[in-house]
């Protein structure tokens, strides 16, 4: 854990700062020192369509998946570092977001191998 998902245009998806966003934000995520770096999953998902109000404008949106346990300031540290991770890339967006969800551990499942 966790699960950090990075959403954005799927126009920006071929540029070559995509690489350089995932690897940031994955090492961000790890020097917070919140998660071992093995249990890391980062990855980008990208749309074709969307809409952000009345425009197109172009977004980038970091959901992090957690499990419970972390504390309110933990979660806030670990949302501020991934925006200014996101933020130091210059990628060509209007709106950058990032927020920090716990999962449910209960209806969480997960097979290994």
């Amino acid at each position: 854990m966790p699960h950090v998902i990075i959403e954005l245009p799927s126009k920006l998806a071929h540029d070559a700062k995509v690489a350089a966003l995932l690897d940031s934000v994955h090492a961000t995520v790890s020097a917070t020192s919140l998660f071992e770096i093995e249990n890391i999953k980062t990855r980008v998902v990208t749309f074709n369509h969307y809409r952000l109000g009345t425009t197109n404008e172009s977004f980038v949106h970091v959901q992090c998946r957690i499990h419970p346990g972390r504390s309110e300031q933990q979660k806030k540290t670990l949302s501020e570092a991934i925006l200014s991770a996101v933020r130091v890339q210059a990628l060509p967006v209007s709106i950058i977001t990032v927020e920090v969800v716990e999962m449910d551990r209960v209806t969480y499942a997960k097979c290994v191998g």
